[in-house]
């Protein structure tokens, strides 16, 4: 992990709306992952149990999505430099591995249980769609339409793989939660070191891990876009573009391979890689291109620490809602007008620390980097 105390960034030198993005992203993070009670979301913080999918559900493929922006935007330079591809594979291995492994630090606080702590997570999902994205661009260089073509085969290889392969026990597949091949994977590998929820399977599991390369990918078909010649007006109209059209292609394979966030199905990559791009169209129409910032200032403040805030929030996240957190809900949040709406607030409560240490962050030009 380092940090840097830097000077103010030109503007013309920054991709502004690609931070905005991220902050946004971490803001909605803290925000669904901090309710005041589970008992009682806030209904329009609620992902959806199974099928189908909300905001909420886009949230963690968009992070995904600009950990694979971040690829080409950060190798690239080394590249052209004369840096040696061993080298540069070196550096994301390691990088990886720290990323895993501070995930599964995070699911020991408060209780260090290491016999049975969570191994699959959202840090070590992030940590390997990174690590495969990165050796794909670093080895095989693949440009815009070979990112596509690599996707394309990892979600089509994916649907039969879920919906017509026998689970090893000789059972029939099943998009259930503990009836498909990813939770049959995922238990028979890490049993006893899945969700605490569940026990049984993981919505991070082993085999949708896969999968999400994809969205890995079609971040780095976007970074590798932003890197390109042309306008801004002209990137932006082909994000928005490719975003209807993934959103449009996702809606009608969910017809037959559903939308399910929590075993990242074919058609959950495209619809949410989709309303990614989508977003970042009307970022950057907005906020590069009009010069309208001064709402989403907060934002680009927080983007410029997303991991590091991300981290502190499931840190602090953890220990508020082990004690002190849920007593303060249970007597003060709980009976403002209605327990969800309590919930609501308890969650903008934490959500307004993690933006506070970001702001601050910020304001002294500390730029923490894993």
């Amino acid at each position: 992990m380092t940090y840097s105390i830097q000077q103010a960034i030109p503007r013309k030198q920054r991709i502004e709306a690609i931070d905005v993005f991220r902050g946004l992203i971490i803001f909605l993070m803290c925000l669904v992952n901090n309710p005041g009670s589970w008992g009682h979301v806030y209904t329009p913080l609620l992902e959806a149990d199974w099928s189908g999918y909300g905001i909420p559900d886009l949230i963690f493929p968009g992070f995904i999505f600009l950990v694979g922006m971040a690829v080409p935007l950060s190798l690239d330079r080394r590249l052209a430099s004369g840096e040696s591809r061993l080298r540069l594979f070196r550096h994301v291995l390691i990088r990886s591995i720290i990323l895993f492994f501070i995930g599964v630090a995070i699911h020991m606080v408060p209780d260090f249980d290491l016999a049975n702590v969570r191994i699959p997570g959202v840090l070590q999902r992030i940590a390997f769609v990174y690590l495969c994205g990165s050796c794909i661009y670093i080895f095989c260089r693949p440009n815009a339409f070979w990112l596509a073509i690599i996707g394309a085969v990892i979600l089509l290889i994916y649907w039969p793989l879920m919906t017509l392969v026998p689970l090893p026990n000789g059972a029939a597949p099943a998009l259930t939660p503990t009836g498909n091949l990813d939770a049959y994977i995922s238990n028979l590998l890490l049993k006893g070191h899945l969700w605490e929820v569940t026990k049984t399977w993981d919505p991070e599991g082993i085999v949708s891990s896969f999968a999400a390369i994809a969205t890995g990918l079609s971040g780095i078909w976007a970074g590798k876009l932003i890197k390109s010649s042309g306008s801004q007006q002209e990137k932006a109209l082909v994000f928005l573009i490719s975003g209807v059209v993934l959103v449009a292609l996702g809606q009608i394979w969910g017809i037959q391979f559903p939308i399910i966030k929590k075993l990242w199905t074919s058609s959950f990559v495209l619809v949410s890689g989709g309303w990614s791009m989508i977003l970042l169209a009307f970022l950057i129409w907005i906020y590069d291109i009009r010069g309208f910032r001064k709402p989403f200032k907060l934002f680009a403040m927080l983007g410029r620490n997303a991991l590091i805030l991300y981290i502190v929030e499931e840190l602090l996240g953890s220990i508020l809602a082990a004690g002190t957190g849920y007593i303060i809900y249970e007597n003060i949040y709980q009976n403002i007008i209605s327990p969800s709406f309590g919930s609501l607030l308890y969650a903008l409560t934490v959500t307004a620390l993690i933006s506070l240490l970001g702001v601050t962050l910020y304001r002294f030009k500390i730029f923490i980097k894993i």
